[in-house]
């Protein structure tokens, strides 16, 4: 699941995959956040990812990361900014996305 937020989406349905492979990648950082810590990390509504209504959906990803980075003590990246139309900037946020869910699972030993 974790290797999935690496790819890079061309089109709808690799968005598609990709969107639910990240629900259920913070599905899992929440659970095993819970269970470790007793922290109970709001649950956003990350998938599907709406096309009319990409700010709402960033605003909620944001803020489910602000939530498990603070919650394990780790620095987070702004995620906000990305123009998903530049497929540079697609790449860096990306990276940038998929580093704050690789050390979140690796501080929690997932």
């Amino acid at each position: 699941m974790l290797a999935a937020l690496l790819n890079v989406p061309r089109d709808e349905r690799e968005w598609t995959i990709w969107s639910l492979h990240n629900r259920l990648d913070h599905a899992d950082i929440r659970q095993a956040i819970l269970a470790q810590k007793k922290i109970a990390l709001a649950d956003y509504n990350l998938d599907p990812i709406f096309p009319n209504d990409v700010q709402g959906w960033l605003n909620r990803h944001q803020q489910a990361h602000v939530d498990f980075t603070g919650a394990l003590g780790q620095q987070g990246s702004d995620l906000l900014d990305v123009d998903f139309n530049d497929p540079k900037q697609v790449e860096s946020w990306m990276w940038l996305h998929y580093s704050q869910h690789r050390d979140g699972r690796a501080a929690l030993g997932i």
